[in-house]
């Protein structure tokens, strides 16, 4: 299973405007990532799950997880995710993952208790070991936002697991999910 974990400054603002994800704190960036995570095509990936760290105004965290080997009913376009986390929002309780949504589970989790329960963590990180060298078949891989993450949840995510670089580059988030699960594929 493979698992990808975002590090997002977007809103926990159940009520954020649908057509404006832009303004949300980017939940147009969330959603990317997830559909990059998640869908092949015409199918979804049911070896790999997306889990978004809402850390926005005005009630963090957040976490979001949406599992592929379970998701269904949800139309794979930014609005479409981004209906399903307007439900999640409304629906999160406590630090127990409460079912939201066919293959979809809200917590308030913060960024750190998710690292706590991954395992086999790679940040990404230009700086880190090539995927292209790296002996990786699956695991929990970590990214940020545009804005990246902070330093103190990057130390933390660091203390279990390395730096796994894509290259020299810094990408886009969505654009480092795809290639992520391209060099997986690949082997």
């Amino acid at each position: 299973m493979r698992t990808f974990i975002l590090f997002s400054r977007a809103t926990t603002d159940a009520n954020f405007d649908m057509e404006n994800l832009y303004e949300t704190g980017r939940l147009d960036l969330v959603a990317r990532c997830c559909l990059n995570a998640l869908w092949i095509s015409e199918h979804i990936r049911d070896n790999a799950q997306f889990i978004v760290s809402l850390n926005g105004g005005p009630k963090p965290p957040v976490a979001i997880r949406f599992d592929g080997s379970k998701l269904g009913d949800i139309f794979p376009s930014e609005k479409g995710i981004a209906f399903v986390i307007k439900k999640a929002l409304k629906a999160v309780k406590d630090e127990n993952w409460l079912a939201c949504h066919q293959g979809v589970f809200v917590a308030r989790k913060s960024f750190q208790d998710l690292i706590k329960d991954a395992s086999n963590i790679y940040v990404l990180d230009s700086k880190g070991e090539h995927i292209s060298k790296a002996n990786i078949k699956d695991g929990t891989f970590v990214l940020g936002d545009q804005v990246g993450i902070n330093a103190k949840e990057l130390a933390f995510a660091l203390r279990k697991g390395k730096k796994l670089s894509l290259g020299p580059k810094n990408y886009l988030a969505s654009f480092a999910v795809a290639v992520v699960n391209w060099c997986l594929d690949q082997k």
